[in-house]
């Protein structure tokens, strides 16, 4: 195996492990929440956790030589739409998630969540639109049906108007997400092109 396969399988195996991380660390933070629902809405309320389990797949996929263009536009996608969502929840509600009781955690996940927008835009363009990225898109715009018509989303402080403007804001962000990956898809866009590095494991995803 040649340094550079070596280099690639590495990157591969940190960043799914990184996720399923990240995915142990959702589950912990919406335990409090999953208690008290029907476990058959649990799928529609762990969004974030679900993106990065999906981008830990379509890692160690890549990892193992396969590929998979449906986990792509899955993983893509969702973490994109999940970290912008969260990121502006986290500011728009600055006053409790930033309050000195609640900063050191809300700070630490503005940083993953970032870390999410930027994962997701690792798979953009990489395959061409299809029925896949269509579907992606209209689950997540079905999630945003379980969030703010049935109350699946994430605990958020009871203040209506902001909570409105912010299912409002995740419907257009849905209908915003799915059009931009399917424009970098139509492009085979490599966001990424500055980076020799990024852009060989980018292939291998391909």
């Amino acid at each position: 195996m040649s340094k550079e396969s070596i280099r690639l399988n590495l990157f591969f195996a940190i960043v799914a492990l990184i996720n399923l991380g990240g995915f142990a660390f959702g589950l912990w933070y919406y335990a409090p929440q999953l208690s008290h629902l029907n476990p058959a809405f649990w799928l529609v309320v762990i969004d974030s956790p679900l993106s990065v389990l999906f981008a830990a797949l379509a890692f160690a996929l890549a990892f193992s030589g396969v590929r998979n263009s449906a986990l792509n536009f899955l993983a893509g996608l969702s973490c994109f739409k999940y970290g912008v969502w969260t990121v502006f929840v986290l500011v728009f509600f600055a006053e409790f998630f930033f309050s000195p009781e609640n900063a050191l955690l809300y700070v630490v996940m503005l940083v993953t969540h970032l870390g999410m927008v930027v994962e997701g835009l690792f798979f953009t363009g990489l395959n061409k639109p299809s029925v896949a990225l269509v579907a992606v898109g209209a689950w997540l715009l079905v999630n945003d049906f379980f969030d703010y018509a049935l109350g699946t989303h994430a605990a958020l402080p009871e203040v209506p108007e902001k909570v409105f403007v912010t299912a409002f804001f995740s419907i257009a962000l849905t209908a915003f997400s799915t059009a931009l990956f399917y424009f970098l898809a139509r492009r085979e866009a490599n966001v990424f092109a500055a980076s020799s590095f990024l852009t060989r494991a980018r292939r291998h995803l391909k």
